[in-house]
Parts: structure tokens; sequence; C-alpha cells
């Protein structure tokens, strides 16, 4: 079973609209957001392996994408 971006937005949606509130489930909410939002990314973006291993594939798609985005 793969899970698609969509469903990780579609989660986070769901936990939000149940009224809770606590610290738990917040934090759950932006996670699942975040993950939704980052494999929607790698979608248009291809990955270019960085010989800086420290930056991370996630800063390395978020600066991807601004370069892109500003030219």
């Amino acid at each position: 079973m793969s899970v698609s971006p969509s469903d990780f937005l579609i989660n986070a949606e769901a936990m939000a609209a149940s009224g809770e509130k606590n610290e738990m489930t917040l934090r759950n909410i932006l996670s699942r957001a975040y993950y939704g939002a980052f494999h929607r990314a790698q979608e248009f973006t291809p990955s270019k392996k960085t010989d800086n291993d420290a930056v991370g594939m996630h800063r390395s798609y978020f600066e991807q994408l601004l370069q892109n985005n500003s030219g």
C-alpha cells in the first residue's frame, strides 16, 4: 500500500476538523501537512545529488523550488 501526497493532506485536514487542540494533535497535523507538501514538491522538482550532505534533501528541494520560481 502506498501513500500519496494528497493522502497526507487529507489526513491533516481530517485531524484539524476533529476539533482536538492538544499539542500532540497539532504537531501531527503540521507533520502530515508538511510531508504532503514535501512529497508534492518532489513530483515537480527533480532530485539533485549535492556534494554537501549536511544540507539535506528537504532544504535541497526547497532551494530548487525557489530557484525555479524566481527565474
